[in-house]
């Protein structure tokens, strides 16, 4: 049996058919990929609470809600910010919530506490167990 030489797999490789077999696949894996990232972003929104600005953070990490013209708050917001834990995501709008999470982080949000704490009432709302399942009620 003759070995192949690379001029001749190169040369088969640049084929009509192989370019089109290869155009196929890359379309199937982008569909593949398009269909995965949507699944873990559905996923994450599913299990989170939206901060503002399509920015979710897990509603089960929220311990709490401050206002952040507080002094407590601000002391808090400016401590994290020199430990680097702040995040700020209210898109340069005004500060109307700081958000402390398990993590020890704090999230600056442009949403009010009040809605905030709305959804997340929501969010823990939808993940209690049915207490006719629980005790048979």
């Amino acid at each position: 049996m003759k070995p192949i030489t690379a001029t001749e797999v190169k040369e088969s490789w640049e084929t009509p058919e192989w370019r089109q077999a290869e155009k196929k696949g890359m379309e199937i894996w982008d569909r593949v990929m398009d269909a995965f990232l949507t699944t873990i972003l559905n996923t994450i929104k599913e299990g989170s609470m939206n901060v503002g600005f399509d920015n979710f953070v897990p509603w089960w990490r929220v311990v709490a809600i401050l206002q952040p013209n507080s002094s407590a708050a601000a002391r808090y917001r400016e401590k994290a910010e020199n430990e680097g834990r702040l995040v700020n995501i209210s898109a340069g709008r005004k500060r109307r919530s700081i958000i402390v999470t398990d993590t020890n982080q704090a999230i600056i949000s442009s949403v009010a506490p009040e809605t905030l704490l709305g959804r997340l009432e929501a969010k823990r709302i939808e993940e209690l167990p049915n207490p006719k399942l629980c005790w048979g009620a």
